[in-house]
């Protein structure tokens, strides 16, 4: 909530004047409130209870919980193949392509530079394409839509919980996987991972996969995104 403010006081002042840091200070007064054991869920009474000033943003998990959700009630309709675009950052693929060979979906990932405003060619928008099957997501976390600057610093939305900061160790990570809110727990929380880490943790776990657009442009990949699922890999150098 504290960098939601400060983000929204920066973009909404065309000066730029009104544009800070939080201190930790500030950042360290607010941490106690964010202690998930301090989160009370009564399952019989559909209920959450929470403490003095604490509350929830869902904005971690819910596109892909949704997701999910829709998926379940279209399952029931048996389609031959379907896409589900929730949001360019949360992609789901039910059954299979009614027209290529291989019946996969051919997917773009986002270039987290590219500005329309700039450069309004839109074949420029992505940087790799992806193939997915059914039942596969597509999920992106990045820091190329809510954001502001500060010195020429960038800040993005997505916070560490142990920092209080915003980590950026690269623009944007993409995961794939066959749970959409899994999926789209994992994007949040592998962006805010050094990306050897990232590609570390990925590659301990069965069935996850993904790829980075580093802060410098580099495009890295977990153990078997090449092989099964990249397509083609575009603007590198």
């Amino acid at each position: 909530k504290v960098w939601h403010e400060y983000r929204e006081n920066c973009n909404n002042d065309s000066t730029g004047t009104n544009c800070f840091v939080p201190t930790s200070i500030i950042l360290n007064n607010q941490k106690p409130y964010t202690d998930p054991s301090k989160i009370i869920l009564d399952e019989e009474a559909v209920s959450i209870t929470l403490e003095e000033n604490m509350s929830i943003d869902l904005g971690g998990v819910s596109k892909g919980y949704i997701s999910g959700k829709i998926l379940e009630y279209i399952n029931q309709y048996n389609f031959s193949g379907y896409l589900i675009n929730n949001g360019e950052s949360n992609i789901s693929i039910g059954g299979s392509h009614p027209t290529r060979e291989n019946s996969k979906f051919l997917l773009a990932v986002k270039d987290p530079t590219y500005d329309f405003f700039t450069s309004p060619d839109t074949m420029k928008s992505y940087y790799a394409t992806v193939y997915l099957g059914a039942g596969e997501q597509l999920v992106t976390s990045g820091d190329y839509q809510q954001f502001y600057e500060v010195d020429g610093e960038l800040y993005h939305h997505i916070i560490h919980n142990e920092t209080l900061f915003p980590e950026r160790y690269c623009r944007s990570v993409s995961i794939i996987h066959t749970d959409p809110a899994l999926a789209d727990i994992y994007s949040t929380a592998i962006f805010l991972m050094p990306v050897n880490e990232g590609i570390e943790f990925v590659n301990s776990i069965d069935g996850l996969e993904a790829i980075w657009y580093g802060l410098d442009g580099t495009v890295s990949f977990s153990q078997n995104f090449e092989a099964n699922y990249l397509n083609t890999l575009y603007n590198q150098e």
